[in-house]
This record gives C-alpha cells, structure tokens and sequence, in this order.
C-alpha cells in the first residue's frame, strides 16, 4: 500500500508538471545589451543568467536555451531596431519556437544606473511588458532581478479575458460570472474541465417542479460552483421519471442553440445560482414568471435549494414538488 501510495504521488506530480508547463509561455532571452562601461561582458553574462534563473522560478514561463538564442541572433545579424521588426521577430519564433522574446539593457543616464528588461511578442513585434529599476553598484543590481522577473512574468503571463459580465457569451446566453484564474467543471461522469465563464439562458425556459418522481430523484449533490452540471447529469440519469418535460434539470439538460448542443447546459448549484442573482440579478427577474428560482443542488430526499431573486434569499426547505423558475446555464472557456 505504501509503494502504491508513492507512485500515486508521483503520478500526480507528473500531471501537475505536464499541466503547467502546457500553460507556460515560451520565452527566448538575449544576453542584456550593455551601454558604456556599466559592467563588464562577463558580468553582463551572469546578469542575465540570474534574471532567466528569476523567470524560471517564478513557474510562469519556460526557456529556450540562451546560448543557442545568442548563436541565432548572430547568424542573422540581428540589430536592436529589429526588436520592433514583425518581420524579424516572426523568424525569431520559427526558429525558436518562443512566443515571446526578451530583452535588456544595462547603461548609465547622467550620474544614475540603470537595468531595463522588455518582453515583445514574436508574432507581432509589440512590447507585452517592461521592467525598469535604478541601482549604485553591481550587488544592488543583482538584489532587483528576482522583482524585475516577477514583474515581467507576470504581466506577459496575465490573461486577456474576451467576455464581461453581461456580455452575450458564445451560446448565446449573458455572461455572468468570469474568472481569470479558471474553475474547474464536473460532468458528473467522473469528467472535469477548466472554465473561465459561466453564461445563463436570456429567457426562462420553464416554470417547473425541481423533480417529479415519487421517489424524490434522491441524489447526492454538491452547492459550490463548477458543480451544477454534476448535479444535473446526475438528476436526469438516476430515474427514468426524471426525463420529462416538468423537471428542472432535464430542461436544462436538453436545452440547446444554433451554437451550442444539448447536454452543454446544466441547472445551475446553488452557489452558481447565486452568483447569477449578484451579478445579473435585475436581467432574471425582469424576465422571470415567478420570484423563486431552482438550483440542481438538493438538501435532501424532499426539498432542495432555490433562490428568491426579489431579495436574494436562499431557502432550503421548499419541496421538490413546487414549480420554481428555471434559467439553464453554460460553462466555457477562454
């Protein structure tokens, strides 16, 4: 048990590694340019060995090797007007297969020192994020390359999120919740996925009972988020009753667009439905028949949660058997 339970572990580290290095972004660095005799090249060499040792470290990026960079740019007699080149750099990603390219320099204004790094998208040629810090000597320098790296990894790492709370979302529902950092979704066949966004139907599907079974489609549901569509597959799949039209989640279940597909949209947890009365609120009652609306999360064999949209309360207690509005929800990704 315990030799299984060390390759399970290491299994798991493997996974994690793999995940995050498949959501790194490549990075080719240039040894940093230096202007007059801050440094010397030796010293310009360390730099920069250290600054990448910093981007490492930081668990954001990875490196494609320095010095291999260093021969490429030789080899095509690369200038510094080039950095603003598209042409060039575009040859600079084929060659490296980095989506970003650095570079830095070292020089003295006046009677002050300076370090500058730069992060430039290879595609493009525009400058994604820049660092800049003044030192005295070479040993204050080196102290500022840990924050220079922290900084630059993560401005070019940060994500450009395409949907706002409210936006029309590609299923053709409103957005309203978005999370840069991503959440994970269960299917409830045991499938998890990383989202971004929660989008919800713009009109009410149906006004319906939470289950219309005698038996109370008793199952064991979750309330946070990511777990509604859980909840619904769940639902629809434990009683052969629960698949008609006067059950919430089958609604939902089935619902489907010109640009998404039935079995996408899910009735939404408890902790999802309230996040859509925070952000979205006045939008669902506007369009609602009733106050109440359904969640896919039970409380027990009889009753589960539903929501009041009027003033935001969370009861748990109302049988599965009341009709509730119901709104389908939609995660996606970025």
């Amino acid at each position: 048990m315990k030799k299984f339970m060390m390759i399970l572990v290491a299994l798991v580290a493997m996974m994690t590694a793999a995940v995050a290095q498949s959501t790194q972004k490549k990075v080719a660095v240039a040894t940093f340019d230096v202007i007059g005799n801050v440094v010397t090249p030796e010293e310009a060499e360390a730099i920069t060995e250290l600054y990448i040792n910093g981007l490492v470290r930081t668990g954001k990026v990875s490196i494609f090797d320095r010095k291999n960079f260093d021969t490429i740019l030789a080899e095509m007699k690369f200038q510094s007007g080039d950095w603003a080149s598209k042409e060039k750099t575009v040859q600079l990603q084929k060659a490296t297969g980095a989506t970003v390219l650095g570079r830095g320099q070292i020089f003295k204004l006046g009677s002050s020192f300076y370090i500058s790094a730069t992060m430039i998208d290879a595609n493009t040629a525009e400058i994604l994020s820049a660092s800049k810090k003044s030192f005295k000597d070479i040993d204050e320098l080196v102290g500022l390359l840990d924050t220079m790296a922290s900084e630059i990894s993560t401005a070019i790492s940060k994500v450009v999120m395409k949907y706002k709370i409210g936006d029309t979302g590609p299923g053709g529902g409103i957005v309203f919740y978005v999370s840069e950092e991503g959440f994970e979704v269960f299917d409830g066949k045991g499938g998890v996925k990383k989202c971004n966004y929660l989008e919800v139907t713009k009109e009410q599907l149906a006004c319906v009972r939470w289950c219309p079974c005698s038996s109370g489609c008793n199952i064991q549901g979750a309330t946070g988020l990511g777990y509604g569509k859980a909840n619904t597959y769940k639902i629809v799949s434990s009683h052969s009753n629960a698949n008609n039209g006067n059950c919430a989640a089958y609604v939902c279940y089935k619902y489907s667009t010109a640009t998404s597909s039935a079995g996408e949209w899910f009735l939404p947890s408890r902790d999802e439905l309230n996040l859509m009365y925070k952000n979205v609120g006045p939008k669902i009652l506007a369009g609602a028949s009733k106050v109440s609306h359904w969640s896919s999360s039970p409380y027990n064999h009889n009753s589960a949660w539903d929501q009041s949209f009027s003033d935001g309360y969370q009861l748990y207690y109302h049988s599965k058997y009341n009709a509730h509005c119901v709104r389908a929800v939609r995660a996606f990704s970025n």
